[in-house]
């Protein structure tokens, strides 16, 4: 068979490839979410029929996720800037030792690498940009927020 055919058929189902990815990752995390609400919904109808004396609303508040401290959110931006910039700053010191090791040979990997490691870094530095400023603007809110936990 000829290259050129090969190369051909590889280009037009590439896209083809890419775009089911993502269409399939969509359809499973939306999956997944309908279960997860699913699951709940049964959860609450098995308590309440057990018990109708329940307070639905009390069971609905306890199966809500969003519900997270500002401590909390806080301590994950910092989490994902740490890992966000970590992963940017590894990709460029992978970028120097390809450079150093290898000279001209590497310079098919140096855009790509850079397509990682830039926007790594710059998410990186953004997350923690954003969790030392929100750590001292909401200072009074999370103090407000620990004392209204201890009092529960």
């Amino acid at each position: 068979m000829n290259y050129d055919i090969l190369l051909g058929m590889a280009n037009a189902i590439r896209p083809i490839c890419r775009a089911s990815v993502f269409v399939l990752s969509a359809w499973f995390i939306t999956r997944a979410n309908i279960k997860k609400s699913e699951g709940k919904r049964d959860i609450i109808i098995a308590a309440l029929e057990k018990n109708p004396n329940l307070d639905a609303n009390e069971l609905i508040k306890g199966f809500q996720s969003g519900s997270a401290y500002l401590k909390e959110r806080l301590l994950r931006k910092l989490l994902w800037g740490c890992i966000f910039t970590f992963a940017g700053v590894l990709g460029f010191i992978a970028l120097l030792i390809a450079a150093i090791v290898g000279g001209a040979g590497n310079e098919d990997v140096y855009v790509p690498v850079i397509l990682f490691a830039a926007p790594a870094l710059a998410v990186g530095i953004s997350f923690l940009l954003n969790y030392s400023v929100s750590k001292k603007v909401l200072t009074k809110e999370i103090e407000a927020e620990e004392k209204q936990r201890l009092v529960k």
